[in-house]
């Protein structure tokens, strides 16, 4: 899937420096993974008529799967589904009155756009959610978002982080994460990883 490099070289991406650095940004991000048992709370939480949010479920369930930013999910078309991935090139804009039906205009996104694979669901099941989903302004939307989470310990930014610390576990190529994510730089990919792989700190058995 990679061309080999012209020329050999030694394929280090990432020192013990970058390690550090990522670490102590982890530690000051305010944002955190969301655990299995609590997604399946929240979800419950969000679909309940009289406590929860309805309208807002399809929105969720496509940025956990996908690791869209909320107002990413206000800028989906028909047009940007493709055989093996979601083009995610635009975001929802305003809300304007057309005629007495409201409207969504949209944008180009203001970070790069990405190319993000069918690895949580199938184009069907999307497009089905992205049908669901509620004309609304993209503030709107994340207040809403975050008023759900937020009981939770949780706010919106961290169903990306999740989306990238599950496609991690899963055993996706950082390459390929990277690029779902849309970050120009695969440290940023890596401080959003939340996953210390399992490392047991016992030291080894070195005795015959």
């Amino acid at each position: 899937m990679y061309p080999e490099m012209t020329t050999p070289r030694k394929l280090e991406p990432f020192g013990r420096a970058d390690y550090k650095a990522i670490d102590k940004q982890r530690g000051n991000e305010r944002t955190k993974f969301i655990k299995p048992d609590v997604w399946d709370k929240i979800l419950e939480t969000v679909k309940n008529e009289k406590k929860g949010d309805p309208e807002i479920v399809p929105n969720l369930l496509l940025c956990y799967s996908f690791g869209f930013r909320i107002n990413e999910t206000l800028g989906l078309t028909k047009d940007k589904f493709f055989a093996d991935f979601v083009l995610v090139d635009e975001q929802g804009g305003n809300v304007v009155d057309n005629g007495g039906d409201r409207e969504l205009t949209r944008v180009e996104v203001k970070t790069t756009e990405r190319q993000v694979p069918y690895w949580n669901m199938t184009a069907k099941e999307a497009w089905a959610l992205v049908k669901q989903i509620k004309v609304m302004h993209p503030h709107t939307l994340t207040k809403r978002v975050n008023e759900v989470l937020g009981g939770f310990g949780h706010k919106s930014h961290d169903l990306r982080r999740t989306f990238i610390t599950n496609a991690f576990r899963s055993g996706k190529h950082w390459k390929d994460v990277q690029r779902a994510a849309g970050h120009k730089d695969v440290r940023t990919t890596m401080a959003y990883d939340q996953d210390d792989r399992g490392f047991r700190h016992k030291k080894a058995d070195l005795d015959d």
